[in-house]
């Protein structure tokens, strides 16, 4: 489980920048939501041993998960922009979801 940990944290130990907003609004200290989670298994698709990691096995296997997770407050009825970005040195994404919430969901936090 250490080895799991320590692994799944470098990769975000190196984020330099981190932004998210909804509807335009930013979210403060986006950092702060960072967590790791307790070991779990998964099934890993082996075709992407060469792309992601060289350790999946296709079969179910433990891991460990790190990153930055926040769960948002139900959204209302309507469409909604979710904007995200992140940067390490050696990498950068920037991403917009569209998300539509239909009227008998609202107020529920089931999206479509």
């Amino acid at each position: 489980a250490e080895f799991l940990r320590s692994g799944a944290q470098a990769v975000e130990n190196t984020v330099t920048s981190l932004s998210l907003s909804v509807d335009g609004q930013s979210v403060r200290e986006p950092f702060q939501f960072r967590t790791t989670t307790p070991l779990f298994n998964f099934t890993g698709d082996p075709s992407l041993r060469t792309s992601i990691d060289g350790c999946i096995t296709g079969t179910s296997q433990p891991a460990v998960a790190d990153g930055f997770f926040v769960m948002l407050r139900p959204l209302s009825a309507g469409t909604h922009t979710v904007s995200f970005s992140a940067a390490t040195p050696n990498f950068q994404t920037s991403v917009n979801y569209e998300i539509t919430v239909e009227g008998d969901l609202a107020g529920k936090g089931l999206v479509q």
